[in-house]
């Protein structure tokens, strides 16, 4: 059985030649052209690496060391540490050795869209650099964010997760 290939013409093999591209300039294009409106730009004054403004540079950053990354951090603390209950998030903490202060988040895909779940991060990682743990031995402390953290206030989350430091210092106190 044959086809009909009716649809199909027979075309010539031959290119044609190839053009100038009009988007490449041709050599010499802008010798002599008009001069520019623009006054020259004025010299600078300052020193290099030096800004004319003074800025305050506030290191605001979040380090690795202050970060639980690992796997077998946070199933650490899930398993010996202790479990605190909020109503925004649930806080499990765990003395370290590391001597300092460490923080692990988790937001779940149940939260919401990604963009909910990194604010949500954010916020905790601000409360968390804002919150004074002087009085408490280091510890690693992981927050699970729960679902009514994406309706809850920062002011409330701040106020709750200080309210959760202030019962581990009492009983690490007494």
């Amino acid at each position: 059985m044959r086809r009909r290939l009716d649809h199909e013409k027979n075309l010539p093999a031959e290119q044609s030649p190839p053009r100038q591209d009009p988007r490449l300039p041709q050599q010499n294009v802008h010798e002599g052209g008009e001069k520019s409106a623009l006054p020259p730009p004025r010299p600078r004054t300052e020193t290099p690496g030096e800004c004319l403004i003074p800025v305050p540079r506030l290191d605001r950053r979040f380090p690795k060391t202050h970060r639980i990354t690992q796997r077998a951090q946070f199933q650490r603390a899930y398993r010996f540490g202790r479990r605190i209950e909020s109503s925004c998030f649930v806080l499990y903490y765990l003395p370290n050795d590391s001597g300092r202060h460490r923080l692990g988040i988790t937001a779940s895909k149940k939260m919401g869209h990604a963009v909910l779940r990194n604010r949500l991060k954010r916020i905790f990682r601000e409360i968390f650099r804002n919150c004074p743990l002087a009085g408490i031995p280091c510890l690693d402390i992981i927050v699970n964010t729960k679902r009514s953290a994406a309706a809850c206030p920062y002011q409330a989350m701040e106020a709750e997760f200080r309210r959760i430091l202030q019962t581990i210092e009492t009983k690490n106190d007494g």
